[in-house]
């Protein structure tokens, strides 16, 4: 009998001692939870050559960034850097601050990423518009001339319907860029090219800003083509393109936008735009911290092989011109993005 009552005293023991461990399990304090979550969370500096609200390219740039901070666990900060003179020391004191992953927004951010990257090997760089050096450091490229081309052939289509108000026949169309640089000169290329391949005598007027904010130079610029022939106008200009979109509309003539998407009061003058897919590369690289897929020290290549660059919908534009909207043009458009994915065609930046 007391060798029963023992066992039965054991038994309560054993399962009273369990009890107690699974409630202690069971009220884990949630500081835990939280020190992981705020471990986890990734802290992001942006840094912009400029100011939000171009329309354009820095948009483009901050609506991948703010689309990062909204769905990955990740702190942004955004710096609007007006001087250029700031530019490397605003990049230095987001390291020393202990920043995780800086995005250098625009090609001006390359020289100083490559200075300075090797200073801070935990801090992971990203560099947009350009190509900088390091092993801790992603470069974004763009394939310029594929935009150009494609924008080519959009405009010298689209100066051959003399069904659609503005358009005269004449075989002429306009470039204004914003600064004289490479990149720039690879997408008037490109343009000119595009352009050919439709019509080989097609003339193509160029002209540069020389600024991406100075959308008064930029119309000047567009008037005068528009005097000389041009119907239509491809404005690779950032914040200068309102301008040539301004003097579209007054001239009753069309503006190709290129990163540009704000068209303020001109939007039925507004044809299309070329889309490089800024925000969804801005996007994708900062989830590839997050997801545990980056691979510093590589350039990735946006063209329209792997499917960041095209031309926008032109929705706008068939709201404008409705029925003599020309759907060839679109059509055209699917048609060399296809020859463009299988290397039919290959546009080179060099």
């Amino acid at each position: 009998m007391k060798k029963i009552i023992a066992l039965v005293l054991s038994v309560v023991m054993v399962l009273a001692l369990a009890a107690c461990g699974g409630q202690k399990a069971a009220n884990m304090p949630a500081a835990d939870t939280e020190d992981n979550a705020e471990a986890a969370t990734i802290k992001v500096a942006l840094l912009l050559s400029g100011s939000r609200g171009d329309g354009a390219y820095l948009d483009y740039v901050c609506a991948g960034a703010d689309k990062a901070a909204a769905e990955l666990p990740i702190e942004l900060k955004v710096l609007e850097i007006a001087d250029a003179a700031d530019y490397e020391s605003n990049l230095v004191a987001m390291a020393d601050a202990g920043y995780d992953v800086i995005i250098g927004g625009s090609t001006w951010f390359a020289e100083p990423i490559t200075t300075h990257a090797a200073e801070y090997p935990n801090v992971k760089f990203i560099e947009l518009d350009g190509v900088a050096e390091g092993e801790n450091v992603v470069s974004v490229n763009f394939s310029f001339k594929d935009g150009g081309y494609l924008a080519g052939v959009a405009a010298a289509m689209l100066s051959t319907k003399t069904d659609i108000p503005g358009i005269d026949g004449a075989k002429v169309i306009g470039y204004v860029g914003g600064i004289d640089v490479p990149t720039l000169q690879w997408i008037e290329a490109g343009y000119k090219a595009g352009a050919a391949s439709v019509d080989p005598d097609i003339q193509v007027l160029s002209a540069y800003v020389g600024s991406f904010s100075n959308p008064t130079t930029a119309k000047e610029l567009a008037i005068a083509q528009i005097d000389a022939g041009a119907n239509v106008i491809i404005a690779s200009a950032g914040g200068s393109g309102l301008g040539v979109l301004e003097a579209a509309s007054e001239a009753g003539v069309y503006c190709i936008g290129f990163d540009q998407y704000e068209t303020g009061n001109y939007a039925s003058s507004f044809f299309t735009t070329v889309e490089r897919g800024i925000d969804s590369i801005t996007y994708d690289v900062i989830k590839s911290i997050t997801d545990g897929d980056w691979v510093g020290g590589q350039e990735i290549v946006c063209s329209v092989e792997n499917g960041y660059c095209s031309l926008s919908d032109m929705e706008n534009f068939k709201s404008v011109v409705g029925e003599a909207f020309p759907q060839d043009i679109p059509d055209r458009i699917d048609e060399v993005i296809s020859q463009m994915k299988s290397g039919e065609i290959v546009m080179k930046d060099e």
